[in-house]
């Protein structure tokens, strides 16, 4: 999974933009983990019932769905170095 910022970067930005983006692909991987630990405690409780569990569980996959919806739709093209 790691080497999937480098792989991107190597992709999608000219060579003397891919330290600075793998750089920021790498620190977002391990930002938004520490968070999603950390919020999750914020939202689920010690006396949370299942039915809580579930529900944070349901609304972040729908925030991750709509995510990558919106991903899928704002990168319509491929970079120039894989079109073929």
């Amino acid at each position: 999974m790691i080497s999937a910022a480098n792989k991107f970067a190597n992709l999608w930005f000219p060579q003397n933009q891919i330290f600075l983006a793998s750089t920021v692909c790498l620190f977002s991987l391990f930002a938004s983990d520490a968070i999603g630990t950390f919020l999750s405690s914020v939202f689920i409780k010690e006396d949370a019932t299942k039915d809580d569990v579930f529900s944070f569980f349901l609304w972040e996959s729908l925030a991750m769905i709509v995510i990558h919806i919106a991903m899928a739709v704002f990168f319509k093209g491929k970079p120039i170095s894989i079109q073929k």
